[in-house]
């Protein structure tokens, strides 16, 4: 293979979260590793917004919770609401965040053993020693292991022979602004979710939320980003919102759109495991999300887990790096249960949003009705407590 300039333990491609948050662990566990993105600064994109209960217990568990505090919202209480009226409220563990703020705080925080190479990967030639990677720059660096966390990016994958399998290229489109009251003062709640009430309408939900003093909102259609629906509605959103969202201004006490509306086209895929020595694959390189399901961080944190704190450490007791070890990455219980969980989320929720019948309109239904009886007496007790010392008006982030 030659002789590299430089050389490391670990290497990992792209520095999203995935990325990031592999470099992360995998130096603070002592291993030499080297993070390359052609970014210094990770920029401003719409893409995972808010953390969910789940996604904090990771977080803790890879013990990057208190790195990332700082730049996290919480949120307590999310209301639920229907045709202009509450249904029910959830007592939760949520943050709102800025996707490229929570990876830019991980780059940052980066212990001493990781070394960030800003170039562009062009090359990986593997073998069973390890692997050398060529870079833009003309310069190569060696490793053992090769982390491919390039998210939805397809053009290294291709040449390293990784093939998508397809299960849906027009899933979803997702929209991201912020909302803001009509008379300036904040809004009552902390939170909402709201659901349409035509379920075939193609709106999964409306989930609004606290990003440090703004009210964030993440709007899930189940409809390609060709779709007439989506012109229709970047071209008018607040006609489009009133008639597919009604009684939506009701429950918010007016509102309007304080910001440019983000949109990002959702395709679901997986792939198939590579056989290539030195070469594994993490989050978005390895399969995607639907952002409607609140599960595609839970995906990343859980590769990131069983990789780096389960694998690694037994990969690097022996010589070598061999694909048929790095198939047990692949095959983890853990990694195949969260994949397995947030592909089935995605799939299941679309059905229950776009497929007519009697047995889809009884699935959704049931679970209308379970929430709206489970909360009752929590949603009583919410608003009365909020009527007797009014809602909070301030917003505060962590820490």
């Amino acid at each position: 293979m030659g002789t590299p300039d430089s050389t490391a333990d670990v290497l990992v491609i792209g520095g999203g979260m995935a990325g990031a948050a592999a470099a992360f662990v995998a130096g603070r566990s002592g291993m030499e590793t080297v993070l390359v993105d052609p970014r210094t600064v990770f920029p401003a994109c719409f893409k995972a917004e808010k953390l969910e209960p789940a996604q904090a217990r990771l977080l803790r568990r890879i013990e990057l919770f208190d790195t990332v505090r700082p730049v996290l919202t919480p949120i307590r209480h999310v209301l639920c609401a229907r045709d202009a009226k509450l249904f029910g409220v959830e007592e939760t563990e949520q943050y709102g965040v800025l996707y490229h703020d929570l990876v830019n705080r991980v780059r940052e925080r980066m212990p001493a053993s990781v070394r960030f190479c800003r170039d562009l990967v062009t090359g990986v030639d593997s073998d069973a020693a390890g692997s050398l990677v060529r870079l833009k720059s003309g310069a190569t660096i060696r490793a053992r292991l090769v982390v491919l966390a390039t998210g939805v990016t397809e053009r290294l994958g291709k040449q390293l022979g990784v093939e998508r399998i397809w299960i849906n290229r027009h899933h979803a489109t997702a929209f991201a602004y912020d909302l803001a009251t009509l008379d300036g003062e904040p809004f009552g709640f902390d939170a909402l979710t709201y659901y349409p009430r035509d379920r075939l309408g193609g709106i999964a939900c409306l989930s609004l939320f606290p990003i440090g003093e703004a009210m964030r909102a993440n709007l899930f259609v189940y409809r390609g980003a060709r779709d007439p629906w989506v012109k229709e509605f970047l071209a008018d959103p607040a006609a489009v919102l009133e008639h597919d969202l009604a009684g939506l201004d009701r429950v918010t006490g007016g509102h309007r759109i304080a910001s440019r509306i983000e949109c990002a086209a959702i395709r679901l895929y997986q792939v198939e495991p590579p056989a290539r020595d030195g070469l594994v694959l993490i989050g978005d390189a390895m399969q995607s999300a639907c952002p409607a399901t609140g599960t595609g961080l839970s995906k990343v944190l859980n590769d990131v887990d069983v990789l780096c704190n389960v694998c690694l450490p037994r990969w690097f007791e022996t010589p070598g790096m061999r694909h048929d070890e790095i198939l047990g990455f692949y095959r983890h219980p853990r990694k195949l249960g969260v994949d397995g969980e947030t592909l089935d989320a995605a799939v299941y929720g679309r059905n229950v949003g776009t497929r007519a019948g009697v047995s889809w309109s009884l699935r959704a239904g049931l679970a209308y009705w379970r929430r709206r009886l489970g909360q009752r007496a929590t949603l009583r007790e919410y608003l009365r407590t909020r009527d007797a010392v009014g809602p909070t008006r301030r917003r505060e982030p962590v820490g």
